[in-house]
């Protein structure tokens, strides 16, 4: 009677060990493909992290132009169902905001989370090209149909000239209206 008890232990043991290794094996299984995931994530992000795109996004220079875009953008005060906006004033840009313009332009100042502190040149600069009128002079330059590598060249002359010409000018804002009014044939006085 000892011996079948014996050996019916002994069976229940080695059927348990048995599931208990089967178990194990799962368990350890599982552990291994949840740890080969982690590391296949862990390298996706340090793949993300590293890809040129986000590497540009991180530079000051390119933060300091996203914020001066989205400067221009109204924000939502708080979640509602129908949303407000805060009033957004237009900033004044006039001849003290040219003063200090450098190359390479000065950068912002971002924290450890790449919160801006002090904004840069280039957020003043895209801020800028969100007025309507810094755009409708953009888009005015585009034309209907490419101009060809000659017309090309001649602009980009003309373009050159007139900045070198006016750079060594120093007429005042008043001189420069008058010029312009003399050009277009117009004598409107504009407080100028």
């Amino acid at each position: 009677m000892q011996s079948k008890a014996t050996a019916a232990m002994a069976g229940l043991v080695a059927a348990g060990l048995a599931s208990w290794d089967r178990i194990d094996n799962d368990t350890r299984r599982k552990l291994r493909e949840n740890r080969e995931d982690a590391n296949d994530a862990l390298d996706q992000i340090a793949a993300y992290k590293s890809s040129g795109e986000q590497v540009r996004g991180r530079l000051p220079i390119v933060m300091d132009a996203q914020i001066g875009l989205a400067l221009a953008n109204p924000a939502q005060i708080s979640p509602e169902i129908l949303p407000t906006t805060t009033k957004l004033t237009r900033p004044a840009f006039d001849e003290e905001s040219v003063s200090d313009l450098n190359w390479p332009p000065k950068t912002g100042t971002y924290d450890a989370k790449n919160r801006v502190s002090e904004i840069g040149e280039m957020t003043r600069t895209f801020l800028a090209m969100t007025f309507q009128e810094v755009r409708a002079f953009i888009e005015g330059l585009a034309q209907s149909k490419s101009p060809t590598q000659a017309g090309l060249l001649q602009i980009n002359r003309a373009a050159n000239q007139l900045v070198s010409v006016l750079s060594t000018l120093n007429l005042s804002a008043a001189q420069y209206a008058a010029a312009w009014q003399k050009v277009f044939g117009a004598s409107i006085d504009h407080g100028v």
